[in-house]
């Protein structure tokens, strides 16, 4: 069997989340445009917001719910206008709301919420008789 032919089928058919699949890689979870990584201390969202300056970005937490408003200018010149964007995201019960971090650099927020310790996987020691 050429398996050329049916890679190439599948490059043009497919959205890359199955290109990666077939290539055997791991793509990242992405919901609303955050990308999303869980560490077994904390859980990382990162979302790039191009031509945004830190003073624009703005973070919420009420709750389990975190909203984040940032604004840009976009346009030349007289033809400049305010533009804002806004994002929501529902954050686990575990995490330690009074804890979370927010980095800003490169045009990329990074997003730390750490868990709670109670929530942290525990290594339990065995005992041998």
């Amino acid at each position: 069997m050429n398996i050329v032919p049916y890679i190439s089928n599948r490059i043009y058919r497919s959205s890359a989340s199955d290109l990666a699949d077939l290539l055997g890689w791991t793509a990242p979870a992405t919901s609303n445009g955050f990308r999303f990584h869980e560490d077994k201390d904390a859980y990382l969202a990162e979302i790039d917001l191009p031509g945004v300056k830190k003073e624009a970005v703005q973070l919420k937490v009420e709750g389990t719910d975190l909203t984040l408003a940032a604004e840009r200018q976009l346009g030349f010149a007289d033809a400049k206008r305010t533009v804002t964007i806004t994002r929501g995201l529902t954050l686990p019960e575990n995490v330690n709301a009074e804890a979370i971090r927010a980095d800003f650099r490169d045009g990329v927020l990074t997003l730390t919420f750490p868990k709670k310790e109670e929530s942290k996987p525990k290594q339990l020691k065995i005992n041998v008789d």
